[in-house]
């Protein structure tokens, strides 16, 4: 009993926190939809402090040395057997603390997840056991050994053999966990392949039922196609029933997951919003779905890491005019070069538009967007084509939004919506996508959400523009960004933030960010700008209350800005 009690007390801080590296791994790796090239450019390019403790790993290597010591002498392995156990106490409280204020991350729960989460229960339960069988036998109290004045030494001693190895298990377990995680997942790659099939068998039976009903519309680009989307659906929601994403996938198998249930004999619309991590995805979902009006958003660099260059994460995206119905229709700026190139080799109907006054002579039709008013009451447009000129009014506020408006609007005509009823529905839409909120007890500070949680670096920059033109007519203080940065940028992340960090001169003064690049680049780029480095959401929180002044214009932009503003705005 006692060495079970021994056994119990030792495995139990270091299975739990075992199991919390797992799980956030298995979050990020859920987030990449298993897939391992994602994977693995989010830990090549992307590695954050929140994803491994640098310095804890690196003292866990150290306390782990330590132990391996066993081989020389037991009790200077029980200083790292000691050490270790302290470690895990202390993480354990932080885990504790990170529970119940409500910040801890989570996975959903799937079949895959459930299978990972046993696997990994059967090794650990079969280590301990093996590890633990060779010393349940320790009987101190009855050990006689002759010529022994402490006839309970040896017997000590092996407990401390026992601590020693144990603590090597424990200890290897924990910092190899993200490697056994990526071999588990492996493992368990039969069963998403199996899921997947059924997923898309079972999409594809909905659809061969109820397609000749449905008018699917289909999103891609490199920015903007969320809020497209969004757009497109307060514009339709009212006259059609409608299907859309709640997210964005880049394989047919996550889409059919998401829609296949949603879908019924009353669906008229499925709106749908895709993003290729490799050449060939967008085919397959469009083989599948056959979009009747694709729409291409514009094309940036924002989710590059992938891909080999610049040309095959283009075409990547531009899949979809080809995999477009050919009796359908396809929407597109030509302000892109290799855009229009695409654009004008699809056999359906082509439409353009244009905010630099392009021209082309192979569209079907062609749009000049011109914005002819901007106020505190939003902005007015016009759509110039050679036959007419129809005015447009928004209460949006932001002009990369009206960017995205713009294919919302054309997309919505081809449905069959009249324009005097798209025209009222645009001068009614609510910008939710640029939240502006004031301090508590100070109207003169304001806060600025774009509503967006992955950063892009257009939508940045937007953002800080539009912070420009409040402090310009309103004469605010300063301007405080507070950024994650940009993900999934690949090898041009270094090239990109050298780029971001040159455009904020003379528009920013002080950023503040979670990211170790951005923060790198932007302190030695003698820029007149202060650049602070958080390693999480509290300390980022602590740093910007202790910057803000009366008068000062705070943009919040990515993952946790919805957090970051709650907590500002009641400056708790």
């Amino acid at each position: 009993m006692e060495f079970l009690v021994l056994v119990v007390l030792f495995w139990l801080p270091p299975v739990v926190i075992l199991f919390k590296n797992v799980l956030w791994n298995l979050h990020l790796w859920q987030q990449k939809q298993y897939r391992v090239e994602r994977f693995y450019n989010f830990i090549r390019w992307d590695h954050l402090p929140n994803n491994r403790d640098f310095l804890l790993t690196l003292l866990k290597y150290i306390v782990f040395s330590l132990t391996c010591t066993l081989v020389v002498s037991v009790y200077t392995s029980s200083i790292g057997v000691l050490i270790a156990y302290t470690i895990w106490a202390v993480e354990i409280f932080m885990l504790l603390e990170k529970v119940f204020s409500g910040k801890s991350e989570s996975i959903r729960i799937n079949t895959r997840n459930t299978v990972v989460l046993t696997l990994l229960s059967i090794l650990v339960s079969f280590l301990i056991i093996i590890v633990s069988l060779p010393f349940a036998s320790l009987q101190r109290e009855n050990l006689i050994l002759p010529g022994v004045s402490n006839a309970n030494m040896y017997t000590i001693y092996d407990v401390y053999v026992y601590l020693g190895l144990s603590a090597i298990i424990a200890l290897f377990l924990d910092i190899a966990s993200p490697i056994i995680t990526a071999l588990i997942i492996l493992i368990t790659s039969p069963i998403g392949w199996f899921r997947n099939k059924v997923a898309v068998h079972q999409l594809n039976d909905k659809l061969s039922r109820y397609r000749n009903n449905i008018i699917v519309i289909a999103i891609t680009g490199s920015i903007g196609k969320t809020v497209t989307k969004e757009l497109l659906f307060k514009l339709l929601k009212d006259d059609y029933s409608i299907v859309k994403t709640g997210d964005v996938y880049t394989t047919i198998e996550e889409l059919s997951y998401d829609i296949t249930t949603q879908i019924t004999a009353g669906t008229q619309i499925l709106l749908v919003e895709i993003e290729p991590f490799k050449k060939g995805e967008v085919e397959s979902i469009c083989r599948i779905i056959s979009p009747d009006i694709s729409i291409i958003t514009d094309i940036d660099v924002q989710h590059y890491g992938s891909f080999k260059n610049k040309q095959e994460y283009i075409e990547a995206r531009l899949e979809l005019i080809k995999g477009t119905n050919h009796n359908g229709s396809v929407i597109a700026p030509i302000d892109n070069k290799y855009i229009l190139h695409y654009l004008n080799k699809f056999p359906g109907e082509k439409i353009g538009f244009s905010f630099l006054d392009k021209k082309s002579s192979k569209l079907n039709e062609l749009f000049f967007i011109e914005i002819y008013k901007r106020s505190v009451e939003g902005y007015k447009f016009m759509f110039k084509s050679k036959d007419k000129i129809s005015e447009y009014s928004t209460p949006i506020h932001r002009l990369s939004l009206v960017h995205q408006l713009v294919p919302a609007i054309l997309a919505a005509k081809r449905t069959g919506i009249d324009e005097k009823t798209v025209r009222e529905k645009v001068g009614k839409l609510s910008d939710k996508f640029t939240n502006i909120y004031t301090l508590e007890g100070d109207d003169h500070t304001l806060l600025i959400s774009t509503g967006n949680p992955d950063s892009n670096l257009k939508g940045v920059l937007a953002a800080v523009d539009y912070a420009n033109n409040i402090k310009r007519k309103f004469k605010h203080g300063r301007i405080i960004l507070l950024t994650d940065g940009v993900s999934e940028l690949g090898k041009l992340k270094r090239k990109s933030y050298a780029r971001l960090t040159e455009k904020l001169k003379q528009k920013v003064s002080i950023v503040v960010t979670t990211d170790p690049l951005l923060y790198t680049l932007l302190a030695h780029s003698y820029l007149d700008i202060l650049s602070l480095k958080s390693r999480n959401v509290n300390e980022l929180l602590f740093t910007t209350r202790t910057l803000i002044k009366s008068g000062d214009i705070i943009i919040v932009e990515g993952a946790d800005s919805e957090e970051i503003l709650n907590s500002l705005r009641s400056q708790e």
